[in-house]
């Protein structure tokens, strides 16, 4: 019985010395890995396959407010990039939403990797909203009829 306390303090002794050989490897392992840790806010700006699109302003004429919708690919719409959102400049409330151009996917291909969003926006002299895409193609998007036409 008088051995009891010494093998407890024994075991004690092994239990501790196993977990921290554990944490050192686990330290050693996270400071040779390559892998690189992910935030939230880079979980929501892009993915692993292709960079965030790019940042284009909101432009606000007459009152509305005309802005790129990014969201998720909706079947209703048929698609993610290539939208433009129409918004009350004042309440905030979506008034439309426009279709400036097709971004089908092929379905053997992941998804996030073929949208196609804007790069540049503005308005013209004869109030047009001129859009450029990502791959340089420009349209001419009648914001009154909600028509959107390729540039040559």
């Amino acid at each position: 019985m008088k051995h009891w306390p010494a093998l407890g303090g024994v075991l004690v002794a092994v239990v501790l010395a196993a977990c921290s050989a554990r944490n050192d490897s686990a330290q050693a392992k996270q400071t040779t890995s390559k892998e690189t840790k992910m935030s939230d806010d880079d979980l929501l700006v892009g993915s692993f396959d292709r960079s965030p699109p790019p940042k284009v302003d909101p432009v606000v004429r007459d009152g509305k407010r005309y802005a790129q919708y990014i969201g998720t690919h909706d079947e209703h719409i048929g698609q993610s990039g290539g939208l433009l959102e129409i918004v009350d400049a004042a309440t905030s409330k979506r008034l439309g939403l426009i279709k400036v151009y097709d971004n089908q996917r092929e379905p053997d291909l992941e998804g996030d990797v073929q949208d196609i969003f804007f790069s540049a926006m503005a308005f013209d002299s004869a109030g047009k909203l001129i859009i450029t895409d990502e791959v340089g193609r420009r349209f001419a998007v009648d914001v009154v009829k909600g028509e959107s036409q390729q540039l040559p």
